[in-house]
């Protein structure tokens, strides 16, 4: 059968997902194999879709996706594959365990969770249900969940051995139609906007810019005071300098005036940060800004000899 553009794209996908250099998405890999045979139905495909499946436990879909690879693809399936795809078919169809579920709500979904020992939690979601539905899954210890719109949930649990069938005929119950259902009549005043609201990122913001730029402004004092000193280390105070240390005194001086205008810089901005940020939140509602007071996070710059910092406090 000649495989489709789309199909191909969808194919091509599949085995990208597979190919993650980060591990293989099985699941994602699944659904795009999935779309790729009902948009070409060739046996090309079952290969890489009975893996995804026999790793996602999906074993029914496995085993009839391996049945079909074998008996499709004839002669042009390489012998190595071949014997793998026997094994593996082999291990899944004398362990699966068969679910014949009956009375399910069509349309509905069901979610089966296999429950482990250890490790975690096995999930495969079926959507869209028939009246009936046949289902291989690994043995185990399992969860199978039946929802239906208008309908409460109705949960299966149980353990099944290894090449057992289980049988289950749900009977969902209709939603409890006495429980009060909130109207917009019923439902209490939301609460008025506060203006506090708006105020507290504008102050927020500007007190973050504001400690940026005294935090900058310090580190760059510190380089200027450091600059400065060294300058002074090598020529005097009358501009007497060892030989050979002329150009390296400049560098240095032109180091510590950069140093000492970006000083100015970031120290303006702090100030200003702050004092915005001041002014936003003392002309705030009083009340609202005292609560405020007790929830809002404080960050608060700290700078020593050596070291240059910020502290955070508040409750959160």
């Amino acid at each position: 059968m000649q495989i489709s553009e789309r199909a191909r794209s969808h194919f091509n996908a599949g085995v990208n997902l597979l190919q993650d250099p980060d591990g293989a998405r099985y699941e994602e890999a699944y659904r795009e194999f999935k779309a790729a045979y009902a948009e070409s139905p060739s046996w090309k495909i079952l290969g890489n879709l009975g893996l995804a499946s026999m790793k996602l436990e999906r074993d029914g879909e496995a085993i009839e996706a391996y049945q079909k690879y074998l008996a499709e693809s004839g002669s042009a399936l390489d012998a190595d594959e071949r014997e793998q795809v026997k094994r593996d078919l082999s291990t899944l169809t004398s362990g699966v365990v068969r679910l014949e579920l009956t009375a399910l709500p069509v349309g509905g979904s069901l979610v089966d969770e296999r429950i482990p020992v250890q490790g975690p939690t096995v999930r495969n979601q079926y959507d869209g249900l028939p009246s009936e539905l046949k289902l291989g899954v690994h043995a185990g210890h399992h969860r199978v969940t039946v929802r239906a719109a208008g309908h409460q949930d109705e949960v299966w649990e149980f353990d099944a051995p290894s090449g057992s069938t289980q049988a289950h005929a749900f009977a969902l119950k209709p939603a409890d139609k006495t429980a009060p259902v909130a109207t917009e009549a019923s439902l209490p005043p939301a609460p008025a906007a506060s203006d506090w609201n708006s105020q507290k990122t504008m102050a927020a913001v500007a007190g973050g810019v504001g400690v940026v730029g005294a935090v900058v402004g310090t580190v760059f004092f510190f380089s200027y005071k450091s600059k400065n000193d060294d300058a002074k280390a090598i020529c005097s105070g009358a501009g007497e300098c060892p030989p050979g240390s002329a150009a390296e005194h400049a560098s240095l001086v032109e180091d510590a005036r950069t140093a000492r205008t970006l000083t100015y810089v970031g120290w303006g901005v702090g100030v200003a940060g702050l004092g915005t940020a001041a002014v936003l939140y003392f002309t705030a509602p009083k009340g609202e800004r005292a609560r405020a007071a007790r929830t809002t996070p404080l960050l608060t710059p700290m700078v020593g000899p050596g070291h240059v910092g910020a502290s955070l406090t508040g409750a959160f």
